[in-house]
């Protein structure tokens, strides 16, 4: 049994004594093993080489990540899309070419326009308030959707242009019948 066994628990002594007290048990094995005690040191030289670049290049990852150039532009293009659509709608809040200028009060007055006109549309029994959208901006109303008859298409513009606060009706209603 003084074989293989009696090999490997040398190893392990070697290598514990080696940690504890550095290069003094290296050349103490030297002296004492031979060409065999010249090998183990080998490998536990090469085997504290390799753990010490493992542990520098964990370092070297862990200190400074890096990523691929093109995932880094696709970051940069995207923060710059993202600040271009948010300049452009704080433009179009503050009164930037393209945007209507609402006040409060307009804007409550569409609202209503648009309720009343919703409200006319159900209570006649011949036009489907369901099937008819509304859409009102600045007194401006637009009507869209289906009608079965001519008839009913005028009849659904009349009920706007009666509404009070309106200027205008944009009649886009579609007869299907």
């Amino acid at each position: 049994m003084r074989g293989r066994a009696a090999w490997g628990h040398r190893r392990r002594e070697t290598a514990d004594s080696m940690q504890r007290s550095g290069r003094a048990a290296t050349d103490r094995r030297r002296q004492r093993g031979g060409a065999r005690g010249q090998l183990i040191v080998r490998v536990l030289q090469r085997d504290a080489r390799r753990a010490r670049a493992r542990r520098r290049r964990r370092r070297i990852q862990t200190a400074t990540p890096q990523q691929p150039k093109e995932q880094d532009m696709m970051k940069k293009l995207l923060v710059a899309s993202m600040v271009a659509v948010g300049l452009a709608g704080c433009g179009a809040m503050m009164g930037g070419s393209g945007a209507p200028q609402r006040s409060v009060g307009q804007a409550v007055d569409d609202v209503t326009i648009g309720t009343k006109l919703k409200a006319a549309l159900a209570a006649d029994p011949q036009l489907s308030a369901l099937k008819i959208n509304v859409d009102t901006t600045q007194g401006n109303v637009r009507l869209k959707g289906e009608v079965k008859t001519f008839a009913l298409r005028k009849k659904a513009e009349d009920l706007a242009r009666s509404i009070d606060g309106v200027k205008s009706v944009d009649n886009q209603l579609i007869i299907t019948g």
